[in-house]
Formats: C-alpha cells, structure tokens, sequence
C-alpha cells in the first residue's frame, strides 16, 4: 500500500519535521485542503504543493525560502497562505497588493478573490 493511497484525507500536518523537500506523490492527495509545513527546513518552496487542486489554507512560515512559484496562483480554492518571516512576496503571487517581509513578526494573509 502506497504512503499516499488516502483519498479521502484532507489535512496534513508536517510541521518540526526538518523537511527540506516533499515528494512528488503528494500530489495524489486530491481531497487535501489544509496543509501544515511550517518550522521545516525548506530553502525552495515545494512545487508540488502548487499540484494540489483543493488546497484552501496553506501554511509554510519559518523556512528559508525567498520566493513563491507564480504557479501558486492557479489553486482556485486557495483561501489563505501563512508565511511566516523572510518570504518575499511577487505581484503573480494570488495574494493582492501584499507587502515585501524581510523581518518582523509572523505574515498571515488572506487570499482574496482574484484570479486571471
């Protein structure tokens, strides 16, 4: 049985796992609404993550990584992404008008409705 035959599963936790990647069968995980990677050691955001088609919160703060995929913004179903500190924010990203964060406190955005 495959690590990643459960349909039906819809939130995972990874969070204090020190992973510095994911592997490309997380995409399988359809149903996957809530993903937790947060405080692992991640320095590339995972491209796989951007394969999960029902995907509403994602929280990915306290890694090293510097940039999102632009492909982050086709999750039609994204709601809201959680990045946490050092993550610089581009203008493809789905998140609007969101500020540059080099340092301060945690970064909780919403995802408002804009989609091209």
């Amino acid at each position: 049985m495959s690590t990643f035959s459960l349909p039906q599963l819809t939130i995972l936790y990874l969070g204090n796992n020190r992973l510095y990647r994911l592997p490309k069968e997380l995409k399988d995980l359809k149903e996957l609404n809530t993903l937790w990677l947060e405080t692992n050691c991640f320095t590339v955001f995972p491209k796989v993550v951007c394969e999960l088609p029902n995907l509403k919160t994602l929280h990915i703060g306290y890694n090293q990584i510097k940039s999102i995929p632009k492909e982050l913004g086709q999750l039609e179903e994204l709601r809201s992404i959680w990045l946490g500190l050092k993550l610089v924010i581009y203008d493809h990203n789905p998140c609007i008008n969101a500020p540059v964060v080099d340092q301060g406190p945690p970064l909780y955005l919403k995802v408002v409705e804009h989609r091209h």
